[in-house]
This record gives C-alpha cells, sequence and structure tokens, in this order.
C-alpha cells in the first residue's frame, strides 16, 4: 500500500493558493476551494486522485507533524 500525502501550496504571481495530493504512482493539483473547509476539501483532493489512478480503496487521513495531511489506503476495497 501507498501512503499519500497532502501539500498546501503558497500563491505565486502567476497562481492561487493550490492543494496538491501525491503518492509514487501519481500526483493531483487542484486550486483552493474557500467554500470547503480544507479538512473537506483535502478528503475530496485524496478521493480525486484515487479516481485519476482508478484505485478503489477506502482511505484515512490525518496530519503530520509538519502541518502537511497523510492518507494511508485502509485495503478494504469499495465498490462503486
Amino acid at each position: 500500500m501507498q501512503a499519500i500525502e497532502i501539500k498546501y501550496l503558497n500563491a505565486t504571481n502567476t497562481k492561487g493558493v493550490r492543494i496538491k495530493a501525491v503518492c509514487d504512482a501519481g500526483s493531483l493539483t487542484v486550486s483552493r476551494d474557500y467554500e470547503l473547509n480544507v479538512n473537506t476539501q483535502v478528503n475530496d483532493v485524496v478521493a480525486m486522485l484515487l479516481n485519476k489512478l482508478e484505485w478503489r480503496y477506502a482511505f484515512n487521513v490525518g496530519v503530520l507533524k509538519n502541518g502537511n495531511y497523510v492518507a494511508v489506503l485502509t485495503g478494504v476495497k469499495e465498490y462503486a
């Protein structure tokens, strides 16, 4: 199984604030949606990455000491 690290990317001169989910198999970056609280959007980004990778697993999310989030696949396969 893999862990997915979720990073908060600060705004630059050309891009707004983004949230990036990264694992060995791929990554996904989305713009920060301020209508959602950050915990909700982190869960949504992980679900979008899993969908992109065509992985149908449940996951749990926690926070690392550095403030980044991490999602760990539970190994329980979900059927859509």
